[in-house]
């Protein structure tokens, strides 16, 4: 049975198997070490081990690619404005330039970069219906106030989610992709313009960040996803994923949904981590864990998942490591 659990209920578990009396708070140094013991051994136990209970069930919702915009920057410069039109075309919102995503630029009015999607690390909260980006590099070439378009393609996920499992889109699955860290977008989809539409195919792996608010700092890295083609519409996305439990931190923290066999085996392996390395009693540590490992065996028999491990790709000529399969290239996205 799954239940929540908080980490004060967690640490007196294991302060009564070692014969303490419980406490109301974690303040005092052993308790504190406790609670590191206990997610020491959450990562060890969740996420060394693929359970039926981190299967999750979530949706999503893509950003439609946004036309008609005028792009200008100068020579030897990283900032480039991006601006509506006095039509249909506005950038009146932060959503429309930075967020969970990455936003591509593409000025294909430019003779310069007009095949090329320029990626904005960072963007200004839109002002007077427009928006300063920075890019990675200094543009060699001045862009004139030319047309161009917004895409988004790559989403950074949530925390929590540990990896995906499949992905639909109106009750039609999705080609799932792991692909390898360091392969960049641009070398997964050379000439990523070339179509739009409903989503085909997801690619995930890798760590990134997403487009970000210029007058704050960088957000942390977390795990990327790759749609094509880039969307031209707020296509709804339904995904199956592995949870990642969050660490505990606080007293209140809980563990949601995890089967109480499985808990009692985390707490088991704190308790020997704690007898270990706390108290330096290291035969009965040892057994103990010993004793954990085996009761864990038994319970993944019963609450373990099966799940389809992916060979991760490379780019599409497989100069990055692993060779692509031919069937698996969609078509258009090599074109250029």
């Amino acid at each position: 049975m799954a239940f929540s659990v908080t980490s004060l209920q967690l640490v007196n578990q294991v302060r009564r198997r070692m014969r303490h009396d419980d406490v109301t708070a974690i303040g005092q140094l052993r308790d504190l070490a406790t609670l590191d013991a206990i997610n020491r051994a959450m990562r060890e136990v969740l996420i060394g081990s693929v359970w039926e209970s981190d299967k999750r069930h979530t949706q999503m919702s893509l950003k439609a690619r946004l036309e008609g915009v005028t792009i200008a920057g100068s020579v030897n410069s990283e900032f480039i404005l991006v601006a509506g039109t006095s039509g249909s075309t506005t950038i009146d919102t932060a959503s429309d330039v930075y967020g969970d995503f990455i936003t591509r630029v593409l000025p294909n009015g430019s003779a310069a970069y007009g095949n090329t999607a320029l990626r904005a690390l960072k963007a200004t909260t839109p002002a007077s219906n427009s928006s300063v980006m920075t890019l990675p590099f200094q543009l060699a070439d001045a862009v004139s106030v030319t047309a161009g378009e917004l895409f988004y393609s790559e989403y950074i996920l949530a925390d929590t989610v540990r990896s995906i499992l499949s992905v639909t889109h109106q009750d039609e699955s999705l080609s799932l992709e792991q692909v390898g860290a360091t392969v960049e977008f641009s070398e997964l989809y050379p000439r990523q313009q070339v179509e739009y539409g409903a989503p085909k195919s997801v690619s995930v792996g890798g760590l990134d960040v997403p487009t970000y608010n210029a007058a704050g700092d960088a957000p942390s890295p977390g795990l990327r996803m790759i749609v094509w083609p880039p969307p031209d519409d707020e296509y709804v996305l339904d995904m199956e994923y592995l949870y990642r439990h969050p660490e505990l931190v606080t007293a209140t923290d809980t563990l949601d949904g995890v089967p109480d066999v499985v808990v009692d085996s985390i707490v088991d392996m704190a308790t020997a981590d704690m007898q270990q390395n706390y108290d330096r009693n290291t035969n009965e540590g040892r057994a103990l864990r010993r004793d954990s490992m085996e009761k864990l065996d038994r319970a993944y028999k019963v609450q373990g998942a099966q799940v389809t491990e992916r060979a991760v790709i490379g780019n599409w000529d497989g100069s990055a490591g692993r060779v692509r399969r031919r069937d698996s290239l969609i078509g258009g996205r090599t074109i250029g």
